[in-house]
């Protein structure tokens, strides 16, 4: 008689300890998190990646200044690993940058994550390759008060203000500076360091 077969509903996966492109968390200690709703257990990596031992506080800074450079590094580094997710949820002034565009939900989650930090507000067009060809988002007087219309609330903790025009259209610096004018403290940026206002085909006397 032959021997009845059986099946297992568990599957084995190769370790990825040797891998040394996986990041890792080895100091515990820096990053709680509750032990409530694990279904299941995970062993920590006797051979970390180096970088898992340089301070919190250092890489901080690395994805801060990588942040200058690219405007999507803070969601990039959160989705690496549970550790560098806590360590950029807890550093504000990665999430400063607010470069508006047509994404307004990520960018109506970010401006909390910068808490009481100051921001850096910037409306650009954004570039687009179809192609071969580079096509300039087109800003119209409508999507700019909209844009404006949701960070004029924090016009206190603006530190940098860039508005960067390079097509013409009605009414575009109408629509982008009348939240900035009248009188009391609601439009009185007293932490602005920077202000850079572009529009060569500017009619808006």
């Amino acid at each position: 008689k032959r021997e009845p077969k059986t099946y297992s509903n568990t599957c084995e996966y190769p370790s990825p300890a040797g891998d040394p492109n996986l990041t890792t968390c080895i100091d515990h200690s820096l990053f709680s998190y509750p032990a409530q709703g694990r279904r299941r257990s995970h062993k920590v990596s006797q051979e970390s990646h180096p970088i898992t031992l340089l301070p919190p506080e250092l890489m901080a800074h690395v994805f801060v200044l990588a942040a200058e450079d690219e405007i999507m590094i803070p969601f990039i580094v959160s989705h690496v690993c549970r550790s560098w997710r806590s360590l950029a949820l807890r550093t504000p002034s990665l999430w400063r940058r607010i470069s508006l565009d047509s994404r307004l939900r990520m960018w109506t989650e970010r401006i909390p994550r910068a808490r009481a930090c100051t921001l850096d507000v910037a409306i650009q067009p954004q570039l687009s390759v179809v192609g071969s060809r580079v096509r300039r988002q087109y800003l119209d007087a409508g999507m700019v008060q909209l844009y404006m219309h949701m960070v004029s609330p924090y016009l206190s903790r603006w530190r940098s203000l860039t508005i960067d025009f390079q097509h013409y259209a009605p009414y575009l610096w109408n629509a982008s500076l009348s939240v900035c004018c009248g009188f009391g403290p609601s439009v009185q940026a007293l932490r602005l360091e920077h202000l850079s206002l572009v529009h060569p085909n500017n009619d808006d006397t």
